[in-house]
């Protein structure tokens, strides 16, 4: 078994590369025309806000609460319950993301000034935010929709269309970023966001329209809700203590008289170069494993569960190990060998390279925490994840 896993860890981590090093080079663009400038850092926080939410209702969420229930049902070949299922949770899903795009849109200046308070004092920066906001908010309506049709398809096996989607939303926002960049300036980024989440739900639904009986009725509401929320429920607390790390984070970056000038922007960039090893072989292990740990899960085979995970624990330590080790020591040449273009300033990369030399120390860590996740979650004690990450809150507010 865990040979498929290989082969589907390679299938979703050679798109992750693809996707990551298009991801750089979207991010050179953003570096090169915007800098760590009041633009740059408007549209850091307005895309932020539906990716807040976006742990809760995302990709994740859904890995981690619906595909071990679903799995579940495949596995002991329940075709017809899993159908019903799945088309009810795509009903559910609709009504609640379609009503959360349209109030999150309507409540962006309050969210803006929550999550951003710093902004208040720079009137345009501000007024700027709650425009891209409003622009971006929809995102999450595509990109819930995309997780949910994900975790369905995964559910059977099927990876491709879940690795490949992140690589159109790169690209998408490449080509607007090239195209209109000089002309709409930060709201070319606003329009590659929502055209590259159009394209990403449009890919899942063909990997789900090419195999699923929608001949299959069922209704709004399902009896397995009960237990998909109770996976949700320790997903939703864990993914509350994430987002108050990034909320403390924001908040202070935000804050120019206390951290200084473009704090915002500057941990994004650095963000991007820890998610790069942390994508391509943490998450997509983690994502890999999560069905087939739930298999081993049903079928009460404790000795490949115990195989599985150790031998997943060592791969990913083997990659991660180094990639902390090479961004912490070169952070500063790193930064400034990609990013120090255009309106990217010397001063722009020392704040920039300060923050990646920090965040990279821990990346190994969290690889193995995604690893473990996906463990707990298949055993459904999701608790477990949660009190640990309470602890960590702790830890980062202090």
């Amino acid at each position: 078994m865990f040979g498929q896993i290989v082969r589907k860890t390679f299938i979703i981590g050679i798109a992750t590369f693809v996707s990551r090093i298009l991801g750089f080079f979207r991010d050179i663009l953003i570096a090169f025309f915007f800098g760590t400038s009041d633009s740059a850092q408007a549209f850091v926080v307005a895309f932020r806000l539906p990716n807040i939410w976006r742990s809760f209702v995302g990709e994740e969420a859904i890995n981690t609460a619906v595909v071990p229930v679903l799995s579940e049902y495949w596995g002991r070949g329940k075709d017809e319950d899993f159908w019903k299922l799945s088309i009810s949770l795509l009903k559910f899903s609709l009504v609640f993301l379609l009503s959360l795009a349209v109030i999150g849109s309507l409540l962006a200046p309050i969210l803006v000034r929550v999550i951003a308070p710093g902004f208040i004092y720079n009137s345009s920066k501000y007024h700027l935010c709650v425009k891209l906001t409003r622009i971006i908010f929809p995102y999450i309506f595509l990109i819930g929709m995309t997780a949910v049709i994900a975790g369905i398809v995964i559910s059977r096996r099927i990876f491709w269309s879940y690795a490949w989607a992140p690589v159109t939303l790169n690209i998408a926002i490449i080509i607007s970023l090239i195209v209109v960049a000089k002309k709409f300036g930060i709201y070319a980024l606003a329009l590659g966001v929502i055209i590259g989440g159009i394209i990403e739900l449009i890919l899942q639904w063909i990997a789900w329209n090419k195999e699923s009986p929608l001949r299959v009725k069922s209704g709004f509401f399902h009896p397995e809700y009960k237990k998909i929320f109770n996976l949700l429920i320790p997903r939703f607390l864990g993914a509350s203590v994430y987002q108050i790390n990034i909320f403390i984070d924001t908040v202070l970056a935000s804050l120019e008289k206390i951290v200084g000038y473009g704090g915002i922007a500057a941990l994004y960039y650095a963000q991007r170069f820890v998610q790069l090893p942390l994508a391509i072989f943490a998450t997509s292990l983690a994502t890999a494993i999560l069905p087939y740990f739930a298999e081993n899960v049903a079928a009460n085979s404790w000795e490949k569960l115990s195989r599985n995970l150790s031998l997943s624990l060592r791969t990913v330590f083997f990659f991660m190990i180094p990639s902390a080790f090479i961004l912490t020591i070169l952070s500063k040449e790193i930064i400034s060998t990609f990013f120090e273009y255009g309106k990217f300033s010397a001063y722009s990369t020392s704040i920039t390279s300060s923050a990646l030399s920090f965040y990279a120390l821990g990346i190994f860590l969290y690889a193995g925490i995604k690893i473990l996740v996906s463990t707990f979650y298949s055993l459904q004690k999701p608790m477990i994840p949660v009190k640990i990450s309470l602890f960590s809150l702790i830890i980062n507010a202090s």
